[in-house]
């Protein structure tokens, strides 16, 4: 398929195209993507480890100290996180870092104009465990947290 001229998103998909009528091509990658996902998941097993045989996911919370350095234990200690995503309901944004991402650096899903990463909210990932600061974004007092983590 060439690069599409356009990109549709509505609430529970997503469709692209380059050529011809909008709504047909939407109707046609919608129903590619069921029909794909159908033929993935209709079976009996573990999907995920046929998709992504190496890949280790973990969902967890914890609840905010406002401490800096705190570091946050995986039930899986030996989890090497290459990809976390930290969420509060308190909290309007989602905080995310990779394992490419160098020093202090975490990236929010806010707009902030000129504002690329931000310290101090995920300051580090490793083998079965992540670091927090104190910014309120990941670690205020009492406030629940949410993260999904994807390693090896």
């Amino acid at each position: 398929m060439p690069t599409p001229d356009w990109v549709e998103y509505t609430e529970k998909r997503y469709g692209v195209g380059s050529t011809g009528n909008e709504d047909t091509f939407n109707r046609a990658c919608r129903t590619l993507w069921d029909d794909m996902f159908t033929v993935q998941h209709d079976k009996d097993g573990d999907h995920k480890a046929d998709l992504f045989p190496s890949t280790k996911i973990e969902e967890g919370s914890y609840t905010g100290n406002g401490a800096d350095d705190r570091n946050i234990s995986l039930s899986d200690g030996t989890l090497d996180i290459k990809f976390i995503r930290v969420y509060s309901a308190e909290v309007a944004y989602t905080y995310i870092r990779t394992e490419g991402m160098a020093g202090d650096n975490t990236k929010n899903t806010k707009y902030n104009p000129g504002v690329v990463f931000q310290a101090d909210q995920i300051q580090s990932i490793g083998t079965g465990t992540f670091q927090v600061g104190t910014n309120a974004a990941v670690n205020t007092n009492l406030a629940t947290y949410y993260y999904l983590v994807v390693g090896e």
